[in-house]
């Protein structure tokens, strides 16, 4: 009997650890900016960024403080993941570039957690990440180069158990000028924690773990 019950506690904790991590923030601003964000920037139409990837609206950066996004109330939880799409607008100048270089920074409750270097009018960059050309539009001559931060290992399970987070995005690097030379967009960002699940749901998850067995038997 033991050793049944602990195998319906096994499956029932396996089907606890099998389920999608809760989505706890989901932005794509077409319709304004959400209460959670602040700080530098705000939402504006993304222009030509609309056809590689980026909705009707973005949300653009042009100084020198950080975008922020604070969440609260967060379910109990060990880690979360980010996802978004970045836009390198204007000027950026990278390794090598003059001045430079710019980098684009993110940091989680003010610890940097991924951070690499840009470049759209000169030097080289070192994100080893795939880009895409999107052209100059309103904001300068400069191409627009928009990167899909959805798979980054550095952004995925991200150690974190507090019950609220401020999550920072931010250009830096001592060649940052901001203003109409250079500035960053972000869309489609997602927040999401591997909820832990209450002890009622792993006992009642146990429990249908061996009524399963017993089914089977």
């Amino acid at each position: 009997m033991k050793t049944v019950l602990g195998l319906a506690v096994v499956a029932g904790l396996a089907t606890l650890a099998s389920a999608d991590p809760v989505v706890v923030f989901s932005s794509d601003f077409e319709s304004g900016a959400p209460a959670q964000m602040g700080g530098g920037g705000g939402v504006e139409g993304s222009q030509g960024l609309s056809a590689v990837g980026f909705g009707s609206n973005l949300w653009r950066n042009d100084g020198f403080s950080s975008t922020t996004l604070s969440l609260d109330n967060l379910p109990a939880h060990t880690s979360l993941s980010l996802k978004l799409l970045f836009a390198a607008i204007d000027s950026w100048d990278g390794i090598g570039g003059s001045p430079g270089p710019d980098a684009f920074e993110i940091r989680v409750d003010g610890t940097a957690v991924w951070n690499y270097v840009f470049a759209s009018a000169s030097g080289s960059s070192n994100y080893p990440g795939a880009a895409t050309a999107a052209g100059g539009y309103g904001w300068n001559s400069y191409n627009e180069w928009v990167y899909s931060l959805t798979n980054e290992a550095a952004l995925t399970d991200i150690a974190h158990t507090a019950d609220s987070v401020r999550i920072e995005f931010v250009a830096v690097g001592p060649g940052w000028q901001g203003g109409f030379d250079e500035s960053f967009g972000i869309d489609n960002v997602e927040v999401t924690v591997d909820a832990i699940p209450a002890p009622g749901a792993v006992a009642l998850a146990g429990i249908a773990g061996l009524v399963g067995l017993r089914r089977r038997r």
